[in-house]
This record gives C-alpha cells, sequence and structure tokens, in this order.
C-alpha cells in the first residue's frame, strides 16, 4: 500500500504490523518472536515511529502580545543591566572623565554627563522600544493569521518524543541501540 502526502500518518500507538491468522503465526510465516519457527532469529525488530502531521491555522494575538511583551522587557532589562555595568567600569576606569576633558577641550566648556539624565532617558527610549517591538509583533502575527486564512494553514510535522524517561534511564545498558541512541 503506498502513502501520498495527503495521507494522514498512522497512530504509533496502535500495532501496524501483520495480522495473526489464527495458528499463532503471522500472515508472513513468522511466530511474532522474533523467529521464523524453525529456531533461526530473523535479527530484531525495529519499529519506527511515525511523524505526526498538525495544521497550525492561526495564532491567538493576545497570547503573542503577552508573549513578544515578555521577551522585549527580558531584553530591555538586560540591556540596562549591561549598559549601567559598563559605565560603572568606564568611569572606574577614567573613561568618562577622558571623555568629558576632551570635550572641555573642544570648547564645551563645563562639559559633563548627567547621569541621572541619561538612565532616565534610557528607561523612556527602552520603554518605547518595547511598546514598538510589541506592536510590530502582533502586527506581524495579524499578518500572519490573515495569511494562514487565505492558504488553509501550515502543516508541521512533529516527530514523537523518543526520549527516555529519566526515571528508567539508569536501566539503559551502556552502548549504542537498535535506534541508534546512546544509553548512560
Amino acid at each position: 500500500m503506498a502513502l501520498r502526502l495527503s495521507d494522514s500518518l498512522p497512530d504509533p500507538a496502535l500495532p501496524t504490523g501483520p495480522r495473526r491468522n489464527g495458528h499463532g503465526r503471522n500472515g508472513d510465516g513468522s511466530n511474532g518472536n522474533g523467529s521464523n519457527g524453525n529456531g533461526h532469529h530473523a535479527g530484531p525488530k525495529v519499529v519506527a515511529a511515525a511523524s505526526r502531521s498538525h495544521r497550525v491555522l492561526g495564532l491567538d494575538l493576545r497570547s503573542v502580545a503577552r508573549a513578544s511583551f515578555l521577551f522585549y522587557s527580558c531584553v530591555f532589562a538586560a540591556l540596562l543591566v549591561a549598559g549601567f555595568v559598563l559605565w560603572v567600569v568606564a568611569s572606574l576606569l577614567g573613561v568618562v572623565g577622558n571623555v568629558e576633558q576632551f570635550m572641555d577641550d573642544m570648547g564645551f566648556d563645563g562639559f559633563h554627563f548627567l547621569s541621572g539624565t541619561l538612565v532616565a532617558a534610557a528607561v523612556l527610549l527602552g520603554a518605547a522600544g518595547v511598546a514598538i517591538c510589541t506592536v510590530g509583533t502582533v502586527v506581524a502575527a495579524g499578518f500572519f493569521n490573515t495569511i494562514c486564512g487565505v492558504s488553509g494553514g501550515i502543516d508541521v510535522m512533529v516527530a514523537p518524543d523518543m526520549s527516555p524517561d529519566p526515571e528508567h534511564a539508569r536501566l539503559l545498558p551502556a552502548g549504542p541501540r537498535p535506534d541508534g541512541v546512546r544509553g548512560r
């Protein structure tokens, strides 16, 4: 039986092997335990896990707004902390004083950086950046929803999780397994 790309794949939890014929044998002549009935083993059975197809029809704009706001807020906070650390290091090394002296030598009498004003400006610009990026992401998600409405969505292939349960991982023997995953 040939599969087409449009066919849905079988559920990997359901048995898909040959059916028994009532005499303890499979339809292929084997008895289902890896031997062919004559004492000769056919080798280990390898069960391929089927991936499943899911269709993305759109995104919830509220969840996109919430997630993007949190993401951009974290990026802003990280940049603000990094800028503060750089400012403190530059002040301790005398770089800020050297720049102020250079500006004074260039003709800007009494030039000094106002740290409070710089922090307030950075916070305002960062908040505006977070808002603009969040709105931009929500607008992009809206365009995505419109395109999915016209095209019928996007198919995503999802493979089942083949990683061993951490609780039972200690039971795995060392070395490669038949499916290529290494044990402990």
